[in-house]
């Protein structure tokens, strides 16, 4: 059965540029992603002086807009192209978290951090669901490959944030989020 995962197609895998690609877009999306959501509250506190309880309902603000943009996104790959659902969740993405890192108002930070929860919404599922059509046939080693790729950076982002905060600052730390 095709679906399986299947390990003889790897090196295979290796060689085709868009899968590739489609790894290293999961990579940074992942990265940027969780490495946002793990520093909203601190990153609130440090920068606004809020407390961490502001900071954690804006992070379930975050994730809140999240799930109601993935609904929206299932819709929206009806009628728009994956590719270009893929700019737009990443050109929005960026938008607001270019805005929260140049603001210095709490106000515009959290709508931005907010905005950000709800723009990277169709990022995953439609990495996931173009790499299934462009790479039909083996899609259990395909989805398994490109969502360890992000389960990776999930780990990695935090981390990098976090040393780059305790040396320069915590909206340092979060610029590489829209890099």
């Amino acid at each position: 059965h095709t679906d399986k995962i299947n390990g003889s197609i790897i090196p295979a895998l290796l060689k085709n540029r868009l899968f590739i690609f489609l790894n290293l877009t999961m990579f940074l999306y992942v990265g940027a992603e969780i490495g946002t959501a793990v520093w909203i509250p601190n990153y609130l506190s440090e920068e606004f002086g809020l407390n961490v309880s502001t900071g954690s309902i804006v992070l379930g603000v975050f994730w809140g807009l999240m799930m109601l943009g993935r609904l929206i996104y299932s819709r929206a790959i009806e009628k728009v192209s994956a590719v270009r659902l893929m700019s737009i969740s990443t050109i929005g993405g960026r938008i607001c978290m270019l805005i929260n890192l140049v603001t210095n108002n709490a106000s515009r930070s959290i709508l931005a951090l907010s905005g950000t929860g709800l723009f990277f919404a169709g990022i995953w599922p439609t990495i996931r669901a173009y790499a299934g059509e462009k790479i039909p046939g083996y899609s259990g080693t395909v989805f398994g490959i490109i969502i360890a790729s992000g389960s990776i950076s999930a780990v990695i982002f935090p981390w990098l944030i976090g040393i780059i905060s305790n040396y320069i600052g915590l909206k340092y730390g979060l610029s590489i989020v829209p890099i």
